[in-house]
C-alpha cells in the first residue's frame, strides 16, 4: 500500500501541515523538520497527490492542448513542438482532438479548465468566430495556432506569408524562371493567409518587372 501524507508526518514527528509545506514549499519551515519530513518522504517512497497538490500551489505544470485532427500534417508537427518545448521547461501536455466538431471543442475547453491546466493551445486550419470568443473569456493563457486564418484579437504565432512569397518569387526568378504561375483561393480572403501570400507575390513580380495576369 503506497505511504500516505500522514505516515510521513508520523516518521518525521511533525504535524501533517509541516509535510505539505515542505513538499508544496508553501511557507517556511525549520531546516531541521524539512530534513526530518524529506529522510521520511525518501524512505517510505512517497509519491504526493498531483491533484491535491496543484489545490494547494495552484500550479498544475500541465497545458491543454486542443488540435483539430491529429491526421492533418500540419497539426502533427506543430504538436511535435509544442511537447518539446514542454518537456523542456518540467511541463506535461493534455491533448484533445475534435475532428472538428465545435460542441467537442467547447466541451474539450471546459474539461481542461477543470484540469486546472495552466494555459490552453489550439491548434486548427479552420475558421470559428465562435472560438475565437470562448478562448478570449478563458482565464488562462491562450495560443491559436490557425495557419489558414489570422486573426490579431488573440495570441498567436504564424509565418510571414508576405515575406515567404517574395521569397519564393525571387528564388524562381533568380533560376532565370520567368512565367510563374501561382495557385491560390478566394474564400474569405480578407481574414486569411491567402491576402498576404497575394500581396507578396504582386510585390515580388513588380520588383522583377513580371506582368500580373
Amino acid at each position: 500500500m503506497s505511504a500516505t501524507i500522514k505516515d510521513v508526518a508520523k516518521l518525521a514527528n511533525v504535524s501533517i501541515s509541516t509535510v505539505s509545506r515542505v513538499v508544496n514549499n508553501s511557507k517556511p519551515v525549520s531546516p531541521d523538520a524539512k530534513k526530518r519530513v524529506l529522510d521520511a518522504i525518501d524512505e517510505l517512497n512517497y509519491k504526493p497527490n498531483e491533484i491535491a497538490r496543484s489545490l494547494v500551489t495552484k500550479r498544475s505544470n500541465i497545458i491543454g492542448v486542443i488540435v483539430e485532427d491529429f491526421g492533418m500534417s500540419y497539426i502533427s508537427q506543430v504538436l511535435r513542438g509544442v511537447e518539446e518545448v514542454a518537456r523542456m521547461y518540467d511541463f506535461d501536455i493534455l491533448i484533445s482532438c475534435t475532428y472538428g466538431d465545435p460542441v467537442m471543442e467547447n466541451r474539450y475547453m471546459r474539461v481542461l479548465l477543470q484540469k486546472q491546466v495552466e494555459g490552453i493551445v489550439v491548434i486548427t486550419e479552420s475558421n470559428n468566430p465562435e472560438r475565437l470568443n470562448n478562448l478570449k473569456a478563458l482565464n488562462v493563457p491562450v495560443a491559436y495556432l490557425n495557419r489558414n486564418y489570422r486573426n490579431h484579437s488573440i495570441n498567436t504565432t504564424t509565418i510571414n506569408n508576405k515575406e515567404s512569397l517574395k521569397m519564393v518569387v525571387d528564388y524562381l526568378v533568380k533560376k532565370n524562371h520567368k512565367n510563374i504561375l501561382y495557385f491560390g483561393y478566394d474564400k474569405d480572403i480578407d481574414i486569411t493567409s491567402e491576402r498576404f501570400k497575394r500581396e507578396g507575390l504582386s510585390e515580388s513580380l513588380e520588383k522583377h518587372g513580371l506582368s500580373k495576369k
